[in-house]
């Protein structure tokens, strides 16, 4: 499979791993990685990119990882997800946590500078 940029992941329902969406070119791809990052399962999907994709992708300088790092210095918890949105006209990375009381927060990250915009609680 060849490299691609990440730009959403889902924590499956049971908790053992993620789903994984990755722009390739011009497709979009999806993964399954175990819980300890140790195993990659391609899906079926491959999927052209919708434009609205295409346009929030161009425009991102930090990447997802760092996204996540930055909302859970923000808020403490467990990453359940995160996706590349658009939020007031603002691309961002909605960062999805399950905060130590077992509330779901969103963490929205621009996307141009890696800055924290907005936490919905």
């Amino acid at each position: 499979m060849a490299g691609g940029q990440v730009f959403e992941i889902d924590r499956k329902d049971a908790g053992d791993g993620w789903e994984v969406k990755l722009a390739v070119e011009d497709r979009e791809q999806e993964v399954e990685v175990s819980a300890d990052g140790q195993e990659v399962t391609p899906q079926e999907s491959d999927d052209e990119l919708d434009q609205q994709d295409r346009e929030n992708l161009a425009q991102v300088q930090i990447p997802l990882e760092d996204a996540v790092r930055t909302a859970l210095e923000e808020v403490d918890g467990t990453v359940d997800g995160a996706q590349l949105d658009a939020e007031d006209g603002t691309t961002v990375w909605e960062v999805d946590i399950d905060d130590d009381q077992g509330t779901s927060v969103d963490v929205y990250i621009n996307v141009d500078n890696g800055s924290v915009l907005k936490v919905d609680r």
